[in-house]
């Protein structure tokens, strides 16, 4: 459905992430986020706060 939306709206960028969606519809994440956490610090910023801020920068 994505597919025909980004394309009927002639977008390319939506029509060139659909595979990465697509794969993860069929593979789960069942990560433990420990040692990135370890090397990297836990994360500062929520996936809905940093799409929030994407959103305001357009």
């Amino acid at each position: 459905m994505a597919t025909l939306i980004a394309r009927f709206a002639g977008q390319k960028e939506p029509s060139d992430v659909l595979p990465f969606f697509r794969y993860f519809e069929r593979v789960s994440d069942e990560g433990n986020p420990a040692e990135a956490n370890a090397l990297l610090g836990a994360p500062l910023t929520t996936l809905e706060q940093w799409c929030n801020l994407q959103v305001k920068k357009d």
